[in-house]
């Protein structure tokens, strides 16, 4: 490989199956592909979808389990795994040893998987929905070890069968010193600790002492340039879990104590050499002493909130915090409470005067808890009571706002379009105003053969309203009740002319924003299909790329020490797009993957030679999708070292 990617988080497409890769996978961003493109489309206009060849005759049976796995080939070449005969094949790894495993295989014949087995558990998978598949594992035993590679097809829509080869990369591991603190373990933890070594086979632990109500944080940071996730653990005496963390690179852990004075266990387990960084705390409880608002425990002692920020508040675990608020007509209510979390999170709540619980928030993960109101009638005045609860004493801070909400303009420049087939003719629209029980309707124009999206403009400060789309039988077509986007596809050889309705429980401002792209349309930038095809570009606005099709741009020569930096954008909901940066041979150097609109994509060239890069603008192959085309722009930029 030419570099490291670095891009934003994969998507939770096809299921869960392109987020993040299961934490067993210690090595899944090393991938080695070199033939990640292997689109050998010269005409946009003749692309047709691959053929799926016939399987040859697996000579390789029975292997078809775990408990009977074969010995993987050398070469492993021209290999079949069948919707109904996994592979199994076992991979010696040295000691002291990693050994990365790369399915080669196009996707667009048959979506492999891999997993990896050492002693019957699992240790790593693979599961993009790219072409080929990586997973790696490191040995850090002193004698070899033998893992089983479970190679199946995903189980949607799998073909018959798909041809697919092994790369096979043994590399030896780096030293994982003793760090500066290394003894056998626990040692007392005392102070911030930084460069310390977690070595697989010999896990650190530290004993930290907590008295009474006190509460323990400790924060461990990887440094960037290790490899591999940590399990941080904090344990009673007696062995308890009492929290625990293997989400880095950041590893935050706390715990309060109910009891006598007593000794808390920081384990870190490794499952690579992990240089990492340690920030123990012990946190005194400072009792529970009457606040300035005391005594505020009923609704007929309950002081005003002011408007703004009051500190310095305590909630007791046996005394409620109530206080008075008054909402003024057509304005939303909005309280905030913040806490450092370390001593437990209160419960935030809006009660009217009646005492009834009109909202509630006990989502403080972060040390915020927020609510906001908007009265059913925006023009009644409100008085009622916010109150907090807690099960232990916290220190906390409450921040009071009242925010106009926005006049609706009625009748709005669509009206009257109460009713299907009423309103005007879809367009960019703007200044439209949504009202209880008044819902607008649009007239939505769709050519024959093409696909419709239509987004909803809104500061979503108030909430948005529900977009729909029906054909002309009433039949609904798309829904959205956050009122992001819907899109309907029109496969008929004719136009068509569809009803939106967007309907709303509040007075909401909003616009409308509609994108219509024909199925088999393109750019005039064709052919541009392939790396060997890359238009010398490194910007562009209203391209447009289909499924079979994809963009491929010339960005320029990135010499050693040099980053390239490429963003695409354009509306997720009208059709995902991913990015790729490509060396010439068509190595993936860096990728954006998300599931949100527009990517972008970095790429450092380590040397010691430069690299002509390649952008690549392509759709995820979404299974069952019809007309994946879509409009984007992309900028780039080549920045010097």
């Amino acid at each position: 490989m030419q570099g490291s990617a670095n891009s934003r988080p994969h998507r939770g497409g096809r299921g869960h199956r392109r987020g993040h890769r299961h934490d067993a996978d210690t090595d899944a961003d090393t991938d080695s592909d070199t033939d990640a493109d292997t689109d050998s489309d010269t005409d946009a206009d003749t692309d047709t979808a691959p053929i799926q060849p016939a399987c040859s005759e697996d000579p390789f049976e029975d292997n078809d389990t775990l408990d009977g796995p074969l010995p993987l080939p050398d070469p492993a070449v021209d290999l079949a795994v069948g919707r109904d005969d996994d592979d199994f094949w076992t991979v010696d790894v040295g000691p002291w040893e990693r050994v990365t495993l790369t399915a080669l295989h196009p996707v667009a014949l048959g979506d492999i998987d891999l997993d990896l087995y050492v002693e019957g558990q699992l240790v790593g998978s693979a599961a993009t929905g790219f072409d080929d598949e990586t997973l790696s594992w490191a040995n850090f035993r002193d004698s070899p070890v033998q893992a089983t590679l479970h190679v199946h097809l995903w189980d949607w829509f799998p073909p018959p069968c798909s041809m697919y080869d092994v790369a096979v990369e043994h590399d030896p591991l780096p030293d994982c010193p003793p760090d500066a603190v290394e003894q056998p373990d626990p040692i007392p933890l005392v102070g911030p600790l930084t460069s310390l070594n977690a070595h697989p086979a010999n896990p650190d632990t530290y004993t930290l002492p907590v008295g009474p109500d006190d509460a323990v944080r400790v924060t461990i940071t990887e440094e960037a340039t290790t490899v591999g996730d940590l399990r941080v653990t904090l344990l009673d005496s007696d062995g308890n879990v009492l929290a625990a963390d293997n989400l880095g690179p950041v590893y935050p852990l706390g715990w309060v104590n109910p009891g006598e004075l007593t000794s808390v266990e920081v384990r870190v387990e490794a499952t690579d050499c992990v240089t990492y960084d340690l920030l123990p705390e012990v946190l005194v409880n400072p009792g529970c002493p009457d606040d300035a608002t005391e005594p505020n425990g009923t609704a007929a002692t309950a002081p005003p909130l002011a408007l703004g920020t009051t500190s310095g508040l305590n909630a007791d675990g046996d005394d409620d915090d109530l206080f008075v608020v008054q909402l003024a007509p057509g304005a939303q209510i909005q309280v905030t409470l913040t806490t450092d979390g370390v001593f437990g999170q209160p419960v935030l709540e809006l009660l009217d005067s009646a005492g009834t619980v009109l909202l509630a928030n006990d989502d403080g993960s972060d040390g915020t808890t927020r609510i906001a109101w908007t009265h059913p009638d925006p023009t009644q005045a409100f008085e009622g009571r916010v109150r907090v609860r807690s099960a232990t004493c916290v220190t906390y801070a409450l921040t009071h706002a009242q925010v106009a909400l926005p006049t609706c303009v009625d009748p709005d420049p669509a009206e009257p379009n109460d009713t299907p087939g009423s309103g005007p003719p879809l367009a960019e629209l703007t200044a439209l105003s949504a009202t209880v029980g008044d819902p607008d309707h649009f007239q939505v124009t769709v050519p024959p053969e093409s696909a419709v999206t239509v987004s909803l403009l809104s500061d979503g400060v108030f909430g948005d309203p529900s977009l729909e789309l029906t054909d002309t039988s009433g039949l609904r077509l798309a829904f959205d009740p956050d009122g992001g986007a819907v899109r309907g596809h029109n496969p008929a050889t004719t136009e068509v002319v569809w009803d939106l309705a967007v309907t709303s429980q509040a007075c909401l401002a909003y616009g409308l924003s509609p994108l219509v792209v024909g199925c088999a349309s393109d750019d005039p930038d064709e052919p541009n299909d392939t790396v060997a095809t890359a238009w010398p570009a490194t910007t562009g606005t209203d391209r447009q790329v289909r499924d079979g099709s994809d963009d491929h741009w010339a960005l320029g020569s990135v010499s050693a020490g040099a980053t390239v930096e490429a963003d695409a954008i354009f509306l997720q909901a009208a059709g995902d797009l991913d990015i790729e940066l490509l060396a010439a041979d068509g190595t993936v150097l860096a990728q954006g993957a998300t599931v949100t609109d527009d990517e972008h994509a970095t790429w450092t060239n380590p040397g010691p030679d430069p690299v002509d890069v390649v952008l690549r603008v392509l759709h995820w192959p979404t299974f069952g999708a019809t007309c994946r085309n879509n409009r984007y722009g992309f900028d780039s930029r080549i920045l010097e070292p």
